[in-house]
């Protein structure tokens, strides 16, 4: 069992070393994130990347933001009745999220999304987060679905699905 360290990365080059793509194609555009954007994100503070180290190694990464997401994109039974004037809830975007392709198949996805709901669920004590929301493709939904992730019902964009987390 490897023992792992999650921090938020302040040092882009490491992250450019490691490889995200499947078999040459870069689906979901991770690599090209890291490779183009992921400084600029960070410094900006678009968003906060965090690294994932086994000792001095890094193996992953995640981006997290603030943001909404919009009540029509979320099912029914989702609505506060309450709050039926709000036409979109709090959220924490989990935005991109790469595991080094040396490092797939070691439970390191798994545990970056539970350590982003975790981080949710301490923020939305202080600020208000209802949900963990993300994108990605129709045929990873299988990860997501099984850390409780639902998948929106909105129509794929670009072959991409919406799916949101509820925070307890």
């Amino acid at each position: 069992m490897l023992d792992f360290e999650i921090k938020p990365l302040t040092d882009f080059e490491e992250l450019k070393t490691l490889d995200f793509r499947d078999d040459g194609s870069d689906p979901l555009g991770v690599h090209n994130f890291v490779q183009v954007r992921a400084q600029s994100y960070g410094r900006n503070k678009l968003s906060v990347i965090w690294g994932v180290k086994s000792g001095q190694r890094l193996m992953g990464f995640f981006s997290v933001s603030m943001s909404s997401i919009q009540t029509k994109k979320l099912e029914a039974v989702e609505h506060v009745p309450e709050a039926s004037t709000i036409y979109s809830y709090p959220v924490m975007l989990l935005g991109q999220l790469g595991v080094d392709r040396e490092h797939r198949h070691k439970g390191i996805g798994s545990m970056m999304i539970k350590f982003c709901v975790g981080l949710a669920q301490e923020l939305g004590g202080r600020i208000g987060c209802r949900y963990v929301v993300l994108q990605t493709s129709q045929d990873r939904t299988d990860l997501y679905h099984k850390l409780r992730f639902v998948q929106s019902s909105k129509p794929p964009t670009e072959s991409k699905v919406w799916m949101y987390r509820k925070l307890a």
